[in-house]
């Protein structure tokens, strides 16, 4: 006998790796980030209000693509005292009010 040559090692079984980005699956992941990508810039901007679309993409960027960090950031810049995206009518529109109320009062009896 020569049955026991016949048999084959183990280390011919196993599929050789790919090399990195060869496999379809790696294609979808990057198209699937993308997308991710494009839907927190979406839900950037219809949060905050800010149209900039490069502002919105450059604060993303800034906080790793996470939206929370992003959207907190966006408010925290704008509690600093620059104008709200979009014209500003909110701060104008409570500033207004209280000039027109007569003032001294609670804020919170309007």
């Amino acid at each position: 006998g020569g049955s026991a040559d016949s048999s084959p090692p183990v280390f011919r079984t196993k599929t050789p790796l790919r090399p990195l980005g060869g496999c379809r699956c790696e294609r979808d992941m990057a198209g699937n980030m993308a997308a991710m990508r494009d839907e927190a810039l979406a839900h950037l901007q219809s949060i905050t209000g800010n149209p900039n679309i490069e502002e919105c993409r450059a604060c993303l960027e800034a906080h790793g693509w996470e939206l929370d960090a992003a959207v907190n950031a966006s408010f925290a810049h704008q509690d600093v005292g620059h104008s709200p995206p979009g014209g500003g009518a909110a701060g104008a529109s409570s500033s207004g009010a209280a000039a027109a109320g007569g003032g001294g009062g609670d804020p919170m009896d309007v």
